[in-house]
């Protein structure tokens, strides 16, 4: 065969293979200073938002030493992805719809540490089992120094939720050093909740300077969300604010930040 048209012909099915496959998801992990209630809400509340630009969200609990979003929006006795592994049960059975729209899943029962031949498989089920997601907000934590249960969460995008608050604003840049020397240079988001457009825009200023002239690292502004009662009205419906308040101002900002998330 002519090696010209070998060549051609290659090139034509190696387009082809990234024409049809399928694309991953995007995982992103949310960490935050502030009470779990107030991450509970931006979880949910992105969720919804996300869901609105047409991406399928999964909501997973990577919690283990503490009490995640999947105790407090979800049925506490579905099964967790490592679970499922253990007992050879079907992988659908670790997936529950929330009120507020999306799917939700618990990676691993509380207290539990996994070893390296349990991190494999659990990296392999979660891979297989999310491959239909567009957006995989993962509820993260820092409460130890151990590495994230996936390796996706270190690879993927990391958001970081604090107040305007001087505590808030310290402890996430001191987390931002901690990740820093756990993950090596890297960019990363911030997003502020509870705070006018004014505040906000002060805080992540300040956290930019400062995370790049000291740590050079890269951060980037998702944005913000004010303090809004319709957040908690909505909460208390079984809903999120986007769907039940759209003209609300969180809601608009919910919006705004998971176009910018997707955008990114």
């Amino acid at each position: 065969m002519n090696h010209s048209v070998h060549n051609v012909r290659h090139d034509q099915a190696e387009g082809l293979r990234r024409l049809f496959a399928t694309p991953k998801p995007r995982v992103v992990t949310v960490l935050s200073n502030l009470p779990d209630a107030d991450k509970d809400l931006l979880l949910v509340n992105l969720s919804a938002a996300l869901e609105r630009t047409g991406s399928e969200v999964l909501l997973v609990d990577a919690r283990s030493t503490s009490s995640g979003i999947a105790d407090r929006v979800a049925n506490p006795k579905r099964l967790s992805l490592a679970e499922a592994i253990c007992g050879n049960v079907d992988f659908k059975n670790v997936f529950s719809q929330i009120t507020q729209g999306c799917r939700l899943m618990t990676l691993m029962p509380k207290r539990e540490t996994l070893n390296a031949a349990d991190s494999t498989l659990l990296a392999q089920a979660f891979e297989n089992t999310t491959r239909d997601c567009g957006f995989i907000l993962i509820d993260g934590e820092t409460a130890k120094d151990d590495p994230f249960p996936l390796t996706a969460m270190e690879e993927g995008d990391i958001v970081l939720q604090l107040s305007s608050n001087q505590a808030s604003i310290k402890s996430a840049y001191a987390l931002l050093k901690r990740l820093n020397a756990r993950l090596g240079r890297r960019p990363f988001s911030i997003l502020v909740t509870g705070a006018s457009e004014r505040e906000a825009g002060i805080v992540s200023h300040n956290l930019v300077e400062a995370a790049n002239r000291y740590l050079a690292i890269s951060l980037n502004p998702l944005g913000w969300v004010p303090a809004d009662i319709q957040i908690d009205h909505a909460a208390k419906m079984g809903k999120s604010v986007v769907n039940a308040f759209p003209l609300a101002d969180a809601a608009i900002a919910f919006k705004r930040i998971a176009e910018n998330l997707v955008a990114i």
